[in-house]
């Protein structure tokens, strides 16, 4: 977060905007060719937190986001509650994120 902060600050008086963007879960064909640890194509279940989001529907909250100039777009439910939990309690963050993509680390 703080180096696009940095980035946003850099580039500001050139014109330019910064925006983070935390999708989320995105139904693609990215799944499907997914690599395991070994370096192989997942077989197992993939872990993911809260429902996927379509492409398109992805794309317009991006645009809206871009039309008006956010600095942070957080997309779902559970990345809204990611993200709070993440600045407030970050070691608690990665607990829990470790924990729950055990199988995947």
């Amino acid at each position: 977060h703080g180096l696009f902060t940095s980035l946003r600050c850099e580039l500001r008086h050139k014109g330019v905007h910064v925006m983070i963007v935390c999708p989320g879960f995105i139904r693609t064909n990215l799944q499907t060719r997914a690599l395991g640890c070994d370096g192989k194509i997942a077989t197992h279940k993939q872990t993911r937190v809260g429902p996927e989001d379509t492409p398109e529907n992805v794309a317009k909250q991006i645009v809206n986001g871009i039309l008006k100039k956010k600095s942070i777009l957080i997309l779902t439910f559970m990345g809204k509650l990611g993200y709070l939990i993440s600045r407030l309690f970050p070691l608690l963050y990665e607990y829990i994120m470790t924990h729950k993509f055990k199988k995947e680390l």
